[in-house]
């Protein structure tokens, strides 16, 4: 496979950063990935923290436990006023993917031109 698109199918499909480490831009690459994994790891606690405040209110009697109860539960809003939050790192993780593969892209583009320009 072709260094330029095996970089553009890891970093699109696999995860935003890792095609910057098949052009050894070891900084770029981590500095991409933290950024998405914070993200992540940002909305995956905030969906914990929500769905145990649900949980408990459900124990408290205050929810039914019947599936709209519960959907309408999980979507009144946080509670611990982490909405910003929440959306920040959605679209934070979504605009590093496209960051990434567009790096990744521009990239492979330098390299090419740089490859065709050395003698031999």
């Amino acid at each position: 496979m072709r260094k330029p698109v095996k970089a553009m199918l890891l970093s699109t499909l696999l995860f935003p950063g890792t095609g910057h480490l098949v052009y050894r831009r070891w900084l770029r690459g981590g500095l991409i990935m933290v950024s998405a994994l914070v993200c992540i790891i940002v909305y995956i606690r905030h969906s914990f923290i929500q769905a145990g405040i649900v949980a408990d209110k459900i124990l408290n009697g205050t929810v039914d436990l019947d599936v709209m109860s519960i959907w309408k539960a999980l979507h009144e809003g946080p509670e611990s006023g982490g909405l910003l939050l929440l959306a920040v790192s959605i679209y934070g993780i979504l605009i590093l993917w496209v960051v990434a593969a567009v790096d990744v892209y521009l990239i492979s583009r330098k390299d090419k031109k740089r490859q065709s320009v050395q003698p031999g």
